[in-house]
């Protein structure tokens, strides 16, 4: 097993935070000039293979799904709170 050099790895890193922060910058510009109509096509070809899934699958996406929900409601509450 080879042993990691502290510094590679730190340079590495740093590499990978770069290229993670100019790809959201990429990511929020391409979301503020996208149409109605691509924003559309995504959504659609994302939830085109819906049917695909197996019941295990559909059953662990509605999990999901519901977490999130949760989440959301529970963050909202909050700010209300914070905001009374």
């Amino acid at each position: 097993m080879t042993q990691l050099n502290r510094e590679s790895v730190l340079k590495t890193l740093r590499g990978f935070e770069e290229v993670n922060r100019i790809t959201e910058a990429e990511r929020r510009e391409r979301l503020a000039n996208m149409t109605d109509e691509e924003a559309r096509a995504i959504f659609d070809d994302l939830n085109q293979s819906i049917e695909e899934l197996t019941p295990e699958e559909k059953k662990r996406l509605e999990l999901f799904r519901l977490e999130h929900h949760l989440k959301v409601r529970k963050a909202m509450a909050k700010m209300g709170k914070a905001r009374v």
